[in-house]
């Protein structure tokens, strides 16, 4: 009987890392949400495994980042219009800000991994803004 706690401790753990492993495969699974934005910051660090200390710093940085264009936009007051040259300016400037942010919250080799999607990103991007100017529907 002296082996039963040990057995539960076991069995405890196991459940634990079982249900963490669900929880995050189905996180994982789960369509972006909050548009293009979001989308850009999985495709950014697709195949980067973050540890919890290094996801809290970047899900603060992204929340700042977000109420930051949230004021920008508000404060600019276009009603839905397109936005002028100056605000487009700070947007992308702003975006630059933010990747550089949350690339120094990376390892070396995650570092190296958010380089080549941010190549791939941007590629893509660029295709699909070549396919919108030539007037086929983006694929």
């Amino acid at each position: 009987m002296t082996h039963q706690p040990a057995r539960t401790i076991a069995r405890a753990a196991a459940a634990a890392a079982l249900l963490f492993a669900v929880s995050a495969t189905s996180v994982a699974a789960q369509p972006p949400q909050g548009g293009r934005q979001v989308m850009q910051q999985q495709m950014l660090f697709e195949g980067i495994t973050l540890t919890a200390a290094q996801q809290t710093k970047i899900d603060s940085l992204r929340t700042a980042f977000r109420e930051k264009a949230m004021a920008e936009r508000a404060a600019a007051g276009n009603a839905g219009g397109p936005p002028d040259s100056a605000t487009m300016a700070a947007r992308r400037e702003r975006t630059v800000q933010e990747r550089n942010q949350l690339r120094a919250v990376l390892t070396a080799d995650q570092q190296a991994t958010f380089d080549k999607n941010l190549v791939a990103m941007e590629e893509r991007m660029k295709q699909m803004r070549a396919q919108r100017g030539a007037g086929a529907p983006p694929a």
